[in-house]
């Protein structure tokens, strides 16, 4: 992945401040450890350290997600390659963020999209294993996994993934969308008798979906 240039920005100049900040409070415990007590000294020292993290926290949260917006337009003009490397730039600069979640979850789309299906796979599950913040990515995350599979033509994993999803996310508007996918793996490994689980949940489930008159023609073709 690209690591990001070293450069000095506005963030960088407000953390040193916090660093001779956090000195020059050091420093003042030191010469007046003899005023005051043990545990006020411990207690203004963390009081401070917490203060501070807190706050890089919210800019460096602030910082990531201004960042995933502009990948996010290269990704929206149509140049993945380039996509890719902003996103992979925001999840190594920014990473813990809920930007940096945001942008492991792109990157996989665009290898994805890219046909890199192993890189693929390798983001969508890091979005799952170290971010599953939201549920519409965590959702697309595991649908996407489910796609490179199919890709890959493990037809009976991606149903595995597509029926996890589904029955995860049983309220999410991609749930029927899911089923016809499941269905139409499950068919490709020859089982047949799960696909047509699948097609007839979504008409007695999702009854105002779009995706009825889809699973219809399609338990009428098994």
């Amino acid at each position: 992945m690209l690591k990001p240039r070293k450069r000095i920005t506005k963030q960088v100049l407000k953390e040193d401040k916090l660093v001779t900040y956090t000195f020059k409070l050091n420093a003042y415990i030191r010469k007046n450890s003899k005023k005051i007590g043990y545990v006020t000294l411990i207690s203004i020292f963390l009081i401070f350290v917490i203060s501070g993290m807190y706050m890089s926290k919210k800019r460096s949260e602030g910082s990531a997600i201004s960042e995933v917006g502009i990948a996010q337009l290269i990704y929206e003009s149509g140049n993945i390659t380039a996509a890719k490397s902003a996103f992979e730039e925001v999840l190594n600069k920014y990473n813990g963020t809920k930007g940096a979640g945001i942008a492991t979850y792109y990157a996989g789309d665009c290898y994805y999209k890219l046909k890199e299906f192993d890189e693929a796979k390798n983001y969508f599950q890091k979005y799952l294993d170290d971010y599953e913040d939201n549920d519409i990515l965590t959702s697309s995350a595991i649908s996407g996994i489910a796609a490179c599979l199919e890709e890959e033509r493990e037809y009976l994993k991606a149903a595995e993934f597509y029926k996890r999803t589904a029955e995860k996310f049983p309220d999410s508007f991609t749930a029927p969308r899911n089923l016809i996918d499941m269905g139409r793996c499950y068919e490709l490994a020859g089982m047949k008798s799960e696909a047509e689980k699948g097609y007839k949940e979504i008409i007695e489930k999702y009854p105002s979906s779009i995706y009825v008159r889809e699973a219809s023609i399609l338990l009428d073709l098994l």
